[in-house]
């Protein structure tokens, strides 16, 4: 028998096949990149069952009924607009430590007829019963004075007044903290009617949601409204 002719048909045979296995190799990283379980394949193991289904179901929407208080659902993150006066946005930005004389807040004017004022849409209507404002603060000896009205059709036709701090003995001021009868809302009507220092009304932040907040400023003036 020759056997340096096996040799050579072994040789034959086994380089295309080294090169495709070795074509397989270098491949293998490039699938799994196109792969949701990607770190599995290049770690040479199997995505877990049920993983994608695990995956959809962290993105699902949680039902606004189970929400917790530090759910604010008049968020620009949360899906909320907000509309009226200069710089409307800056009511729902989650900003509450980063505001000085000129920028972050929202001013409408309270001395004409009628006073402007602010509309927060959420993104769909939502059981709240609560609402806490930020008023500009810089100047301690400023105050202000306001209403502020839910309605719960996206058309405006309804609406409740929820807090009324119009009144001549009113002197409002930093953190609001306004608490009601438990109600859907989406709509948020905030007028303010009063500044001690000029004409403008200005407004932090505005947050709604279901029960108080845990970890928040302690609130300046209450709600007085009996419910």
């Amino acid at each position: 028998m020759d056997c340096s002719c096996s040799l050579k048909r072994a040789a034959i045979v086994g380089v295309p096949a080294l090169i495709g296995f070795l074509g397989i190799v270098w491949l293998l990283p490039a699938l799994c990149a196109r792969r949701p379980w990607s770190s599995a394949c290049a770690e040479g193991g199997f995505a877990p069952a049920g993983a994608e289904t695990n995956r959809l179901a962290a993105r699902a929407v949680v039902p606004a009924e189970q929400r917790g208080p530090d759910f604010n659902y008049a968020l620009a993150a949360n899906g909320a607009q907000a509309a009226g006066g200069t710089n409307p946005g800056e009511l729902i930005d989650g900003n509450v430590t980063n505001y000085a004389g000129g920028t972050g807040f929202a001013t409408s004017v309270w001395n004409t007829d009628p006073p402007q004022f602010f509309i927060v849409t959420l993104k769909e209507p939502a059981a709240i019963d609560c609402i806490r404002m930020l008023l500009w603060d810089r100047d301690p000896e400023r105050y202000y004075r306001y209403k502020l009205e839910v309605c719960a059709d996206a058309e405006g036709k309804a609406w409740e007044l929820v807090a009324d701090h119009r009144g001549a003995a009113e002197q409002c001021r930093g953190w609001q903290v306004v608490r009601f009868k438990q109600q859907q809302v989406k709509l948020i009507r905030l007028t303010g009617t009063f500044n001690s220092a000029n004409s403008g009304f200005h407004v932090v932040e505005l947050q709604a949601s279901l029960g108080l907040p845990a970890g928040t400023p302690p609130p300046t003036q209450s709600d007085g409204l009996e419910f």
